[in-house]
């Protein structure tokens, strides 16, 4: 319930919020769409290595490994030591679900930032 819940807010926020975005932002290559569902990919990869027990310094090297810039860098170093702040969750389905709600919860917090 809180799935279809968060989703319909994302979908809410990008359909009849548009207009109250930052300017700057729009002007950028990228949609905000698409930065944000960038963020949502990122911290579900992040939360899938966190499952599968990766430790930090491993995540870190991976991090260091795949971004190409600092903004990348940063932006994605917020992300994964706040997924440490999750615990490892027992059962294939309940990694997935806490993936996909934190996926989420991390694209809708993206979205609500570019709101003035």
């Amino acid at each position: 319930m809180k799935t279809i819940l968060m989703r319909n807010l994302v979908v809410f926020l990008i359909t009849f919020s548009l207009p109250l975005f930052s300017q700057d932002t729009i002007n950028n290559g990228k949609s905000i769409a698409d930065n944000c569902r960038e963020v949502g990919k990122i911290a579900q990869s992040f939360m899938t290595f966190r499952q599968m027990g990766m430790e930090y310094n491993a995540m870190e090297e991976t991090l260091k490994a795949t971004t190409k810039s600092i903004d990348e860098y940063i932006r994605g170093k917020v992300i994964f030591e706040d997924v440490f702040e999750y615990p490892i969750v027992q059962g294939k389905e309940e990694k997935q679900q806490i993936t996909v709600h934190y996926s989420e919860y991390k694209a809708g917090e993206c979205l609500m930032g570019y709101i003035k």
